[in-house]
């Protein structure tokens, strides 16, 4: 019994004294290749820095060796993260197009998607278009594409690369949120957002209209204002809901009678952001549908927003004191909050 007890703490000090060991030897190549990276860089930022600087166009480092790759990456990341000028951002994106395209070419062929990831990142974060077919790649089929991280990261490269092609396979997607559609579509220069306005067809997806229109309103440029005025009369309640809200960032509306079906829909939030043009807009032919939404609308939100709407005009303070005195204990909290605000004849 008592050898047995020997060998079982013999056993347990051997495997304790192996990871020990280990757990030495680990720490050991880590430090060995902090500090061969360490040198790399020293040896690599003045050649770098050169080039990126142009003081000199032969400064190109060709090389194969994986932990030198990582260093050049790092190097150029930081120098992406520190520098504004464009002329040298551009000089960074050739660098790396040239040192590390085939890295990141291997990778996207990974079968470990972490591996795939990583490129897409890289790839997107130095502008490397000559590896936007490779990116492209996994959309190049017929179909609906359905939306993984993965997915979501190629048309974020692809977007960031201005590649023509996305425009008509963002209407592809089958379940895509808006706030994606606007994360893809503020990252199109001009030309391709107006080319993405182009392309918008009857099977449009509500989504991808919404996260389009969230882009215009941010943009506020007229050009695309008939295309929002448009939507207004699209048959989905949630589109013209967003195109109302473009109108309100605009701060402008063409034919302001439009507004009367809003006022008057039954969908409370076309309700409630019709109300908040008219305020912003001041549109004095609506004072009276703004007063009888305080009154009867059924909705907190609508009567809150009318209440405001009335408070940017000269009268409105007013308007709402005479309310106030006739208007039911709950509705006249409402039209106190702005009273109380010091909002009335302010805005």
């Amino acid at each position: 019994m008592t050898s047995i007890i020997l060998i079982a703490i013999l056993f347990l000090l051997i495997v304790q004294c192996s990871i020990m060991v280990y757990l030495l030897v680990s720490k050991i190549k880590r430090n060995r290749i902090v500090r061969k990276k360490e040198e790399l860089k020293e040896k690599l930022i003045p050649l770098v820095d050169q080039f990126v600087q142009e003081k000199r166009d032969n400064n190109m480092i060709v090389t194969t060796n994986e932990v030198e790759l990582e260093v050049l990456e790092e190097i150029l990341n930081e120098y992406a993260l520190l520098v504004n000028l464009e002329t040298s951002l551009a000089r960074i994106n050739d660098f790396a197009e040239f040192t590390l395209k085939n890295k990141y070419q291997r990778l996207l062929q990974s079968n470990k998607w972490s591996s795939r990831m990583n490129a897409l990142y890289f790839i997107e974060d130095f502008n490397m278009k000559s590896l936007s077919d490779l990116v492209y790649e996994p959309l190049n089929k017929e179909g609906a594409i359905i939306l993984d991280e993965e997915m979501k990261q190629r048309f974020r490269t692809l977007a960031t690369l201005q590649d023509e092609r996305i425009v008509k396979d963002v209407f592809r997607i089958s379940n895509g949120a808006s706030s994606f559609y606007k994360e893809i579509f503020r990252k199109y220069n001009e030309l391709l957002f107006q080319l993405q306005t182009e392309m918008i067809t009857n099977q449009s997806t509500v989504s991808a209209l919404s996260g389009l229109l969230g882009v215009i309103g941010e943009k506020r440029d007229f050009a695309y204002y008939p295309f929002v005025e448009k939507l207004l009369l699209h048959e989905d309640s949630e589109l013209r809901v967003q195109a109302l809200k473009a109108i309100l960032q605009y701060e402008y509306m063409s034919d302001p009678d439009k507004l009367t079906q809003f006022l008057m829909s039954p969908h409370w939030p076309e309700r409630m952001i019709a109300t908040k043009i008219v305020g912003n807009l001041r549109l004095n032919r609506f004072k009276k549908s703004l007063i009888d939404l305080v009154k009867n609308d059924a909705e907190w939100w609508v009567q809150f927003s009318a209440s405001e709407a009335i408070s940017k005009f000269e009268d409105g303070e007013f308007i709402l004191g005479h309310m106030r005195e006739s208007l039911p204990r709950s509705k006249a909290a409402i039209v106190d909050q702005w009273v109380e605000k010091g909002e009335i004849g302010n805005a």
